[in-house]
């Protein structure tokens, strides 16, 4: 799988250890050993005596979400596996000793329910030894933005396996070496020499970077302030040490850039074209933005800054209140209330009132890492309400938000969910209009819902992304969650279906991809970069049209549209800028089969 991202970095969490009955086991059949786990309100362990030195792999193949911990003899973490690299069941390598006691906990996500599958023990080999065998295209980086500015395109190492094999690997195709996934990171020795290190197994190697001046010599930015509300729109960054705020530079706004050598270029702020590496940040470092004009954010390429006013205005709400409740408080578990006949009032700081009746016509949907979001338009303003819930008092309630106001409305009322016996998916449209489900439930009862509206949500597996269906129904929104499954080869075979918490597979309706490529390939060359967000941003002008494989891999955002936020999340993407999506990744659009 081609990734053109810059860097990978790997964070390791340790888990709580729970102890509990472990249980040894041997070989069977073409596997060292396999372990039938049946997990539920507690874990289960077994022990592992390996017969030889050497890898071993520990892995399950299954329905569930499973995760496990490999401890030594005295309880000791020594790895942990939760997803794999393309899918959900945990993928464990180890290099073990001949006669020592290993000890693997394993679990299952499965909402409590109690879980039954196998976990398999092979012997493998692991990577031991790596030496680069080509360098990067370009191997300098500029002073001041190192990490932004280094490059791994075009760099090869070659992995010396424990069986003696020799596996390359390549940067620009970032497969896996023997089923193993390679890390890359960065650092800085001693004397300030900047390195980047790839990781496999226990192999490692580094290949180090050559510091250059910046050849930008200003630059300036023209157009207007950019416009904040007071305390809303930013947040304190423990780890940065300072505020941070979103990017609201105006559409059309100017940025010129002056080089030593005496040229001069000129972008749109949304047509930036080669301006790789743009970002923005917050001056304020230790104190949020003050109502007035004496704010800015700071633009910067190559090393060189630029401020840029910004104006922080106190919000013209005053308050936000529900004056009518919805047609409904009522509803089922499981589902968002439906809040059609609710009416919502702002109150501005001026005196006046504006208020609206939720309705279908004006009303939307978004989806982001929190969850589903429910937005209304009342008068000038759009209003988000989301989901909250109260632990001390045990109840939910919705933040109703608009330009920095927030109210709570606590009138919704939720009955206990009918118990799901079976999930049949009759139809499931990848497009997500057209999603058909049979629900049978434990008390005899049968239900079809029909989904017509899909949002797309976090990584679900290898270029594919979970993809959340919604539909309103009388209980509230009901919504399913379907997550790619692979096989070995890494083809997609299926999709894992949450509904009503009922865990159900959606397989054998699947035919070959229609079209293939990287998220973010709008041209079609094989690669992302700058020229995919003009090409995009063309697009939207009205001066080309893409072709339906452009649109489809052009929708960086995977949100069923190809538009200017698609050209700014390659932008960001492009500028080492984490933006949620897997851009760059490869990704296989499907047709429905029979």
């Amino acid at each position: 799988m081609k990734k053109t991202m810059k860097l990978l970095s790997v964070v390791l969490a340790v888990l709580m250890l729970i102890s509990s009955l472990s249980i040894t086991v041997s070989a069977t059949g073409d596997h060292v050993a396999v372990y039938n786990c049946t997990v539920g309100e507690e874990i289960e362990s077994f022990e592992f005596r390996p017969d030889a030195d050497g890898w071993y792999l520990f892995y399950t193949d299954c329905k569930y979400d499973t995760y496990v911990d490999l401890l030594d003899s005295d309880g000791e973490l020594i790895d942990y596996s939760d997803d794999n690299y393309d899918g959900y069941n945990f993928y464990l390598k180890a290099e073990l000793q001949k006669g020592e006691t290993y000890i693997l906990e394993v679990d299952a996500f499965n909402g409590g329910e109690e879980a039954n599958f196998d976990v398999y023990v092979d012997r493998t080999a692991g990577a031991v030894s790596a030496v680069v065998t080509k360098e990067p295209d370009d191997v300098t980086v500029v002073e001041n933005c190192e990490v932004e500015t280094m490059e791994l395109d075009g760099l090869e190492v070659e992995f010396t396996l424990s069986d003696g094999r020799k596996v390359p690997w390549s940067f620009d195709e970032y497969g896996d070496v023997d089923g193993s996934v390679v890390y890359c990171d960065y650092g800085w020795t001693d004397d300030g020499e900047m390195f980047a290190c790839v990781e496999c197994d226990s192999a490692y190697a580094e290949q180090y970077f050559v510091t250059v001046e910046t050849p930008v010599e200003r630059v300036e930015y023209k157009g207007p302030a950019v416009e904040y509300y007071l305390d809303t729109e930013g947040y304190f960054d423990d780890y940065l040490g300072y505020y941070v705020y979103d990017e609201k530079l105006t559409e059309g706004s100017m940025i010129t850039i002056y080089y030593k050598d005496g040229g001069v270029e000129e972008f749109s702020y949304y047509s930036t074209d080669d301006l790789v590496y743009g970002y923005l940040y917050s001056t304020q470092y230790e104190k949020p933005w003050e109502a007035g004009a004496e704010n800015s954010l700071i633009l910067s390429y190559l090393g060189v800054e630029t401020e840029v006013p910004v104006i922080v205005m106190e919000s013209p709400i005053k308050n936000i209140q529900i004056t009518k409740d919805p047609d409904k408080t009522v509803y089922e578990g499981l589902y968002y209330p439906v809040w059609n006949g609710a009416e919502i009032t702002l109150t501005l700081k001026d005196g006046a009132k504006q208020s609206a009746t939720v309705r279908d016509y004006n009303t939307g949907y978004s989806m982001d890492e929190l969850g589903l979001k429910y937005l209304v338009d009342v008068g000038d303003y759009e209003v988000e309400i989301t989901f909250n819930y109260d632990y001390m008092e045990d109840r939910e309630y919705y933040t109703l938000s608009c330009c920095g106001v927030t109210g709570e409305y606590y009138g919704f009322e939720f009955v206990e969910s009918r118990q799901v016996k079976e999930i049949v998916p009759v139809v499931y449209d990848l497009d997500g209009w057209d999603t058909i489900l049979d629900v049978k439930y434990e008390n005899g009862e049968e239900e079809t819902f029909e989904f017509d509206v899909l949002i797309n949500g976090g990584s679900g597996g290898e270029g594919y992304s979970d993809r959340f269906g919604y539909t309103m129904t009388d209980n509230g929104i009901a919504y399913f969650c379907a997550s790619a499954k692979y096989d070995e080869e890494g083809l997609l075979t299926g999709y894992d279906g949450w509904f009503l918490a009922y865990e159900f597979d959606i397989e054998n309706i699947l035919v070959a991809p229609s079209i293939t490529g990287y998220l973010g390939d709008a041209d079609e060359n094989g690669t992302v970069n700058i020229k995919d967000a003009t090409t995009i941003q063309k697009h939207t002008a009205g001066i080309i049209t893409l072709s339906g494989a452009g649109a489809e891999l052009g929708d960086a955002d995977l949100n069923a549209s190809v538009n200017v936020k698609d050209a700014t999340a390659i932008q960001k993407w492009l500028a080492g800028i984490d933006t949620g999506y897997d851009i760059g990744g490869f990704i296989e659009i499907y047709l429905m089969g029979d």
